[in-house]
C-alpha cells in the first residue's frame, strides 16, 4: 500500500480500529452530513475498499471507537490490564536537580507526596478535613483549549461538566444536572454537575478549555472592521480561576510543579457543594 499522502496512513490505520474485533457498523448519508463528513467521502473511497470506507466514517463521526461502560471492569478489575511492566528510566531528569531545593531529580517513575517550593506538604496546609477533593484537570474527547471556535463542536459538547462520583453525589444530595459550586484556596466557579463512576471517590474532574474571556468570546473592532463574538464561545468553567498560589514563597506565586514548572492543575484542594 502506498503511503504518499497523510490519507494513506491515517485512513487506513481507522480501518483498522474499524474491524478491530467485532466491526463497527456503516454511517449512514444522515449522519455524514451532519458531521461535516461528507466533505472527505471523495477521499475514503479513494482510498479505501468498498466495504471499509463507510466503517471508517463512523469511526471519525466519533472521534474514535468505544466499548459500552459496563464491558470495562470485571471485579473491580480492568478487562484489559497491560500484561507485563514496563522500566523507565529518563537520564536528563535523573542527573538534574531541583533549582530550590538542591536535591536530585528522580529519573524512574514514582510517587511524590504534593508540596510546595520548600517542601512543605499541601496537606499540612489545605487540610483534607477543611478541602475534602482532589480537583483535576481532564482533557475533553472533543474540545481542546483553542477549538471553541468550531461551531459543529461547541453544539455537541457546549460546556465542561464537572463530574463526581455518584457515591460523593450521593452524600451531598447532587444530581446530573444540578448547579455545583467548586471552591479551592485560590477561587471559586459554578458548574453543571455530572454524576458518573469514571471518576474515583473524593475527586473532582473538570475538562479543561472551558471559560474562555477572549479568543472569541469577546467581539473586537479593529479600524472599521466590527468582529463580533462566538455564540458559547465563552461558556462552562475556566480552571484558571481555581489555581493555588504558594504560601510558601514571598510575594504572588503560584504554585509549581518541581519539574516542568508548570502552573499545577492537577490535585488541588477543593470543596463542592450545591450552588
Amino acid at each position: 500500500m502506498p503511503l504518499t499522502h497523510a490519507a494513506d496512513w491515517y485512513l487506513r490505520g481507522g480501518s483498522n480500529v474499524a474491524f478491530a474485533g467485532t466491526a463497527v457498523p456503516d454511517i449512514a448519508d444522515d449522519e455524514m452530513a451532519l458531521c461535516g463528513l461528507d466533505r472527505l467521502q471523495p477521499v475514503l473511497q479513494a482510498v479505501l475498499k468498498p466495504d471499509e470506507w463507510r466503517k471508517v466514517a463512523y469511526v471519525l463521526a466519533r472521534g474514535g471507537r468505544f466499548a459500552d461502560q459496563g464491558t470495562a471492569f470485571k471485579d473491580g478489575r480492568a478487562t484489559l490490564p497491560m500484561a507485563n511492566t514496563m522500566n523507565v528510566y529518563y537520564e536528563p531528569l535523573g542527573i538534574s536537580r531541583n533549582s530550590l531545593t538542591g536535591r536530585r531529580n528522580s529519573g524512574t517513575p514514582g510517587w511524590t507526596p504534593p508540596a510546595f517550593a520548600d517542601g512543605t506538604p499541601m496537606r499540612q496546609v489545605h487540610s483534607a478535613q477543611d478541602w475534602p477533593f482532589l480537583l483535576v484537570s481532564q482533557k475533553s474527547v472533543l474540545l481542546n483549549s483553542y477549538a471553541n471556535g468550531v461551531a459543529r463542536l461547541r453544539g455537541i459538547a457546549p460546556d465542561n461538566p464537572v463530574s463526581i462520583h455518584a457515591d460523593d453525589a450521593a452524600r451531598l444530595g447532587v444530581k446530573t444536572g444540578d448547579a455545583v459550586a467548586i471552591e479551592t484556596p485560590g477561587g471559586r466557579v459554578v458548574g453543571t454537575a455530572l454524576v458518573r463512576r469514571g471518576v474515583m471517590r473524593g475527586v473532582v474532574a473538570i475538562p479543561h478549555g472551558y471559560g474562555h474571556r477572549d479568543l472569541g468570546a469577546r467581539g473586537r473592532s479593529e479600524d472599521d472592521h466590527e468582529l463580533a463574538a462566538l455564540h458559547g464561545s465563552g461558556a462552562g468553567v475556566n480552571l484558571n480561576d481555581l489555581g493555588l498560589r504558594d504560601p510558601t514563597r514571598k510575594g504572588l506565586s503560584v504554585w509549581l510543579d518541581p519539574v516542568s514548572g508548570t502552573a499545577v492543575r492537577q490535585g488541588l484542594p477543593a470543596r463542592l457543594s450545591l450552588a
